[in-house]
């Protein structure tokens, strides 16, 4: 991602050389069977994590518990980004990452309280080598871009949380959390052979910090019916985008810089819930309604002006309500139901797109209004010294939008070069139907083992997952990956 006069030239000679025109015997807007390859596609990890727990008993009421951990991995990923066989766009991850963090716990109760104490400390050092290549078949036209970024975070943090039983029905339970995080980066980017955009050695700090509370009320009305309430609040800290395009002073005002942090989001939660129970404890029905007021809220925005990068951007303000509702039922001893349903509704409330407020034109990303799920399990009887149980699962996801691309839900300027809208990256409803059949219980010398046949998408059904819009200065060409297709599987399990 250039970000210079320089860069944006390139874009202006991919549009005139006619590669959409190239690219159009390839295209595809099915889901293929078979597809070519020309770049190097690997994916590799190795990770290394420590945990230790320890526990010590004060007295009867009062525990302390001390929780550390390390962690250490390097990830190396390589892909054809145009997912096509004419050598387009490929590029290159080599990560690196290592994390420690510990917990200290005191935890007790004295007749009507409960609480707990905590102290959070964590850090991290991270590091990527992104090189990226661009229209390699087209010879003196191709570009090759080194992309370099680092990051370390250094985050404490101090909680607590109390519960006191007001009487035998009704509790109250406050909590309370401060944190701190320091945040470092590290910036390196060029257009190899031909100019350095950000130079190496680019850096910036910054701190942030936040108290968020927590309030819940809860009462038992009967042994069937509790009902509650609650208030919570939620801090995401800031930081720097690794992949931006210029160092501290902006050469185009669009362009994220590497030295200039996002913000911190914030979210204030009000939900309200009630917990039944029924026909003797054979069901239960859970409800809830929620508000979550979101401020400074951060959404990951794809861009491919040059490099492809993402980057983190603070759209201002935004709501989103909803309610859940989950029902089970056991029918008999050998049959279980279930059910959820969910239903959400947001908007933003302010978006300011580099300084133009954008918030009538915009929509919230990834927010299906409604999701459905059910299932059936039951058990079939005895085969083989086991149990075969049968799991038929149904799940429903309405339409959303992937917001991958900063653009307008309608055109402000049909006319003008920025004609990708919002509906272009919105994905399908789609409903899916899982199975399991299995066969428990099964005795072997000393050991019990398991024996099952699955199936994912039973009825094959071609869905879009995810997709990533280039945006108009790559032609408006769009990525798409599709969901699994109809897949089988054994799984075999053992206990000993």
């Amino acid at each position: 991602y250039g970000g210079s006069n320089q860069a944006s030239a390139y874009s202006q000679i991919w549009r005139a050389s006619g590669f959409l025109s190239f690219l159009a015997p390839i295209i595809s807007a099915d889901r293929l069977d078979k597809v070519t390859v020309d770049g190097a596609s690997f994916e590799k990890t190795h990770s290394y994590n420590h945990v230790l727990n320890g526990e010590y008993r004060v007295d009867s009421q009062n525990t302390l518990r001390l929780l550390t951990s390390y962690r250490r991995m390097q990830f190396d990923d390589g892909t054809d980004l145009d997912g096509s066989p004419a050598n387009i766009a490929q590029g290159q991850r080599y990560s690196n990452f290592t994390s420690h963090a510990q917990e200290l716990h005191w935890v007790g109760s004295n007749q009507r309280w409960t609480y707990v104490f905590g102290l959070y400390n964590f850090q991290d050092d991270g590091s990527t080598l992104n090189p990226q290549q661009f229209f390699q078949s087209l010879g003196p036209m191709g570009v090759q871009y080194d992309s370099r970024y680092g990051f370390k975070t250094d985050a404490q943090a101090a909680f607590s949380q109390i519960s006191y039983e007001l009487t035998k029905q009704l509790s109250l339970t406050g909590g309370i959390r401060h944190t701190i995080e320091n945040k470092y980066a590290t910036r390196c980017a060029s257009v190899i052979g031909i100019f350095e955009y950000v130079p190496c050695g680019t850096h910036a700090s910054a701190t942030f910090h936040r108290t968020t509370p927590m309030a819940t009320l809860s009462w038992r009305v009967d042994d069937r019916l509790s009902l509650y309430a609650k208030y919570a609040e939620g801090f995401r800290s800031g930081g720097f985008n690794g992949e931006a395009g210029v160092p501290t002073q902006p050469i185009a005002t669009n362009i994220r810089q590497a030295t200039t942090p996002y913000r911190a989001e914030t979210v204030g939660s009000y939900e309200i819930g009630a917990k039944f129970m029924f026909d003797e404890n054979r069901g239960h029905a859970y409800v809830s309604i929620f508000s979550n007021q979101l401020k400074n809220m951060q959404l990951s925005i794809f861009e491919a002006d040059g490099a492809s990068s993402s980057t983190i951007t603070n759209a201002g303000a935004a709501n989103v309500k909803g309610a859940e509702i989950e029902l089970a039922y056991q029918v008999t001893s050998e049959l279980v139901t279930e059910m959820t349903f969910g239903h959400m509704n947001g908007h933003f409330e302010q978006f300011i797109d580099h300084g133009v407020d954008v918030t009538f034109n915009r929509q919230l990303p990834i927010l299906p209004k409604d999701s459905i799920s059910a299932s059936v399990d039951v058990e079939l009887g005895q085969a083989l010294g086991g149990t075969a149980r049968l799991l038929l699962d149904w799940n429903y996801l309405s339409s959303y939008l992937i917001y991958a691309y900063p653009v307008s839900v309608t055109p402000l300027d049909p006319g003008s070069e920025r004609s990708a809208l919002a509906n272009d990256t919105r994905i399908s409803s789609r409903a899916l139907i899982n199975a399991r059949l299995s066969l428990g219980g099964l005795k072997l010398r000393n050991t019990e083992m398991e024996a099952a046949l699955w199936c994912k998408n039973l009825t094959d059904r071609k869905y879009i997952q995810n997709m990533i819009d280039f945006g108009p200065s790559f032609g408006n060409l769009t990525q798409v990956y599709w969901g699994t297709p109809r897949t089988f599987g054994i799984d075999l399990t053992t206990h000993w």
